[in-house]
């Protein structure tokens, strides 16, 4: 899963519709997104979470994207940890944009 930092998951909780927000806070129930990936052109689906992770002074609701995450954009994309990633909500399409913004250092 990616978690999302908490500005940010309260972002992305304010794009939801009211249903699907009801589903991912009250039913803990995923809701599927679009993902378009501008640098090569190409529509995906994730799904967001709601999950508790343990980190820092205790337990923590985070949202994030699971399901097909890992091999739509990790692994297809070959991003590693500290890669610099950029998403942004397209309201006229109601989907993320998603781009490959720098590699890390010694990345390939």
């Amino acid at each position: 899963m990616l978690a999302l930092h908490a500005n940010a998951g309260r972002y992305v909780a304010g794009l939801l519709t009211k249903e699907d927000l009801a589903r991912l806070v009250n039913d803990r129930r995923p809701v599927r997104v679009r993902i378009w990936d501008v640098d090569t052109e190409s529509e995906h689906e994730a799904e967001l979470v709601r999950r508790r992770l343990w980190f820092g002074s205790g337990m923590h609701w985070v949202i994030g994207f699971a399901g097909d995450w890992w091999s739509e954009f990790v692994r297809r994309r070959g991003l590693e940890e500290g890669d610099e990633i950029g998403m942004n909500w397209d309201r006229l399409h109601f989907r993320f944009n998603f781009r490959l913004i720098a590699r890390a250092a010694g990345g390939n």
